[in-house]
């Protein structure tokens, strides 16, 4: 069975919706949520990659590419909010740690 450009393309729609739930997801702080949408959209992208060998031209080609920036652009801002929120993550475990290590070191002496 040949899946067409269109079903493709509503794959790429479909990939677009979740990476734009994960962005949301991130700017909430939905740090479960974000995980539980990655994994979904794994699914998808593994998909597309296996499977759409489509000849993309004219507007078919122009909406995937439309779509492709878009989860582009929505990964970028996602991985930008990830990645300061586990800086975050990692001053907090620094300051925790520190602070077992000082209350360790009072108790011994």
């Amino acid at each position: 069975m040949t899946i067409t450009r269109a079903a493709w393309l509503g794959r790429y729609e479909e990939m677009q919706r979740i990476s734009q739930n994960m962005l949301d997801a991130a700017r909430k702080g939905e740090w479960d949520r974000l995980v539980q949408l990655e994994q979904s959209r794994a699914g998808v992208e593994k998909d597309l990659r296996q499977g759409d060998q489509s000849a993309w031209d004219g507007k078919h080609a122009a909406r995937k590419a439309e779509l492709i920036r878009s989860i582009l652009d929505a990964d970028n801002e996602t991985r930008r909010l990830t990645q300061a929120w586990m800086a975050e993550m990692q001053k907090s475990l620094k300051s925790i740690s520190t602070g077992k290590k000082l209350k360790q070191a009072y108790e011994q002496a």
